[in-house]
């Protein structure tokens, strides 16, 4: 949770990182802003159909230079910055990597999380930990999850083969 006051997200509970910071969430909020009246690039493709406002759509309009979509990045990217600090003020973590199509798409989100965090963690964890870009690009969850499957696989092989 960043925000105790912040909006009910899928898993039911109120203010979590995801209803700020996800790729949903971004598009959602150019959406909302868009509606309120703000210029952006973005307004003729919402004017035609909301649907095409995507987030490929928002990272492109923030590459572009459209104050919207480049300030709503910031703004996921600071919440962001709020939910890695707490990692790391209760964790201790050796290392953070951010990945998936925001990363990916949208690198300069990674060095908005690290000025936000140099800012929120507690003075023993300065510099210590570093926050890097994901090797794996898009798909990192996927292969992630894949790689668990797979560790859970050989962690067991005993039982598989007594099986045999």
């Amino acid at each position: 949770v960043v925000d105790i006051n912040g909006p009910r997200c899928e898993c039911g509970n109120i203010g979590c990182l995801e209803t700020f910071a996800s790729g949903v969430a971004i598009v959602r909020r150019v959406k909302e802003e868009i509606r309120r009246g703000a210029e952006s690039m973005l307004k003729p493709v919402f004017n035609r159909r909301e649907a095409d406002v995507t987030l490929e759509a928002v990272i492109e309009a923030a590459h572009a230079g459209d104050e919207l979509a480049n300030g709503i990045m910031r703004e996921a990217g600071r919440y962001l910055g709020v939910g890695v600090s707490t990692i790391i003020n209760y964790f201790n973590p050796e290392m953070i990597i951010l990945g998936g199509i925001l990363v990916n798409q949208y690198p300069d989100i990674v060095d908005i999380v690290k000025d936000n965090v140099k800012n929120r963690v507690l003075p023993h964890f300065h510099n210590k930990i570093p926050i890097e870009k994901s090797v794996l690009g898009e798909r990192a969850d996927i292969i992630g999850a894949a790689s668990m499957v797979i560790q859970h696989l050989f962690d067991h092989s005993e039982l598989l083969l007594q099986k045999a």
